[in-house]
């Protein structure tokens, strides 16, 4: 092959990834700086409902996390004091927790999110936590009344405390408090575990 040749398939390569390249980096998103912990929160969302997603499309193959689920009132009997009432929690994990903890890491950072759905008469409440590493980093609420607006929260977390709240000062029907927050998900986590007991 002349040199000419190799330079030409050399220009056609580097045209390739170049032309390529802008469009997986915008696929990707911008990479997170190190000291953007929101940035690396919303990164760690966005690969998880990635993983949640292609569960839900391949079943039986996963997506890399595995999903239980656990209901109350599942049949939609009347709830006393309530009426109609539901709730379903959806665990999506990575690995079984004793597994994990053969790692030497707590069994309860295989859970990565857990999404619940309440309907309360004419009320429903849709929420998120996720989970880093067995640390809560991200709440989501989304709540709806009759014919109300919906009204959103989002909370997110470092280290244990509140870094940023969105809305600043929420007024929907579920604001959650963040210490609120750290408790239910630390029960969240409980009550995974005990799905394995």
């Amino acid at each position: 092959m002349s040199g000419h040749g190799r330079f030409s398939k050399g220009v056609r390569t580097a045209a390739l990834v170049c032309g390529l390249a802008p469009a997986l980096l915008g696929r990707l998103g911008p990479v997170p700086a190190p000291d953007d912990p929101i940035a690396a929160i919303r990164a760690l969302y966005a690969r998880t409902n990635d993983a949640i997603q292609a569960a839900r499309e391949r079943p039986g193959e996963g997506g890399g996390l595995y999903c239980t689920e656990v209901a109350v009132n599942r049949l939609a009997g009347m709830w006393r004091a309530v009426g109609n009432y539901a709730r379903t929690t959806a665990f999506w994990f990575s690995d079984q927790p004793d597994f994990v903890a053969a790692e030497g890491r707590e069994g309860r950072a295989a859970l990565v999110k857990a999404e619940i759905s309440t309907t309360a008469a004419g009320q429903t409440l849709y929420e998120e936590f996720l989970f880093d590493e067995g640390v809560v980093v991200f709440y989501y609420a989304r709540a709806k009344a009759g014919e109300e607006a919906v009204s959103e929260d989002r909370c997110y977390f470092d280290a244990g405390k509140l870094i940023r709240r969105v809305p600043d000062q929420p007024s929907g029907l579920f604001p959650a408090e963040p210490a609120v927050v750290l408790r239910r998900a630390g029960a969240l986590q409980d009550l995974f575990l005990r799905t394995f007991e």
